[in-house]
């Protein structure tokens, strides 16, 4: 059994979703885990053995959009990586991104640390060094691939900070990478990856903040992230194959975002339609409105039919 159907039974146990939505859920999984098409091939001499299957795929067809604003900040310390665009650390920033093949398709929120020098310059070191890594990939990423490529930017992020003169230089980083076959997240700090499946919005990275462990703790206190002076860093993960299906919709966002916005009105707000682009204005500037007191950067990344 798959983690994920392993997340499925144990929400339906929990009451997290209902009978009808656990069915449509596993079914969809299900659908989506067999081969868009097969060719069966028939050899004339029985001698040859029983018919041979070629799995054909047709790609994954991806719609996705990023905006960034530095809200009530000074500077926007905030940034964003798009398929194959690295953007953000502006006033206000945002992109499009369309395509349809095998992948890995990479898409990632990284949040600079504001109490730390050069957040800004953390933050797109952090998504340019993505970006590299991205346009270097040859194979399926699995989670022994985005760890050693995370711990690296890591480490040059921490030499990058040594030459600069500014050691405490660190960024969060929040992401998915969408492949034929397994796909997954990545996160480090408290950016966030949601998934928004069948009208149910899951968190699925969890915060490396103290108050996930102290109870009372500010929120904004960060136990994790990249560079910031820290010798290593850990890297949270998971790849499986159930992790991205046909309609899903992943929402990636900086702590401005998810700490102004509640789920309900995230999920709403993803829920209305339109265009991905236009749909991470929009939770941007509802942020902005809540009176978020950070910069705001959200990421919509849709997995169409």
């Amino acid at each position: 059994m798959t983690d994920y159907e392993k997340d499925l039974i144990t929400m339906k146990e929990a009451g997290m979703i209902k009978q009808a939505e656990f069915d449509a859920m596993w079914k969809q999984l299900h659908e989506n885990d067999a081969p868009a098409s097969t060719e069966v091939f028939q050899e004339a001499d029985a001698a040859q053995g029983p018919p041979t299957e070629k799995m054909v795929f047709q790609g994954l067809q991806i719609s996705a959009g990023a905006y960034t604003a530095r809200g009530i900040r000074e500077q926007n310390e905030d940034s964003f990586f798009l398929g194959n665009t690295a953007g953000g650390a502006k006033d206000s920033d945002q992109a499009e991104f369309i395509a349809e093949g095998e992948g890995p398709f990479f898409f990632a929120a990284a949040d600079g640390m504001g109490g730390h020098d050069a957040g800004d310059v953390a933050s797109a070191f952090v998504v340019t060094q993505l970006l590299q890594v991205a346009s270097r990939q040859t194979r399926p990423v699995d989670d022994a691939i985005i760890e050693a490529a995370l711990k690296g930017i890591h480490a040059e992020l921490l030499a990058e900070a040594r030459k600069r003169g500014t050691p405490k230089m660190g960024s969060t980083v929040a992401g998915v990478v969408l492949q034929k076959g397994n796909s997954g997240f990545f996160n480090i700090g408290d950016s966030r990856v949601y998934r928004l499946r069948h009208g149910y919005l899951q968190q699925i990275s969890e915060d490396d903040s103290l108050s996930r462990f102290v109870p009372g703790a500010k929120k904004n206190i960060i136990t994790n992230a990249i560079g910031a002076g820290q010798e290593t860093t850990r890297v949270a993960s998971r790849f499986s194959n159930g992790f991205a299906v046909t309609g899903d919709l992943f929402f990636m966002c900086s702590d401005g975002v998810h700490g102004a916005l509640d789920d309900e009105t995230i999920a709403n707000l993803l829920g209305r339609g339109g265009k991905p682009r236009d749909i991470a204005r929009a939770i941007v500037e509802r942020a902005i409105e809540n009176d978020s007191d950070d910069n705001c950067t959200a990421l919509v990344v849709q997995i169409g039919e």
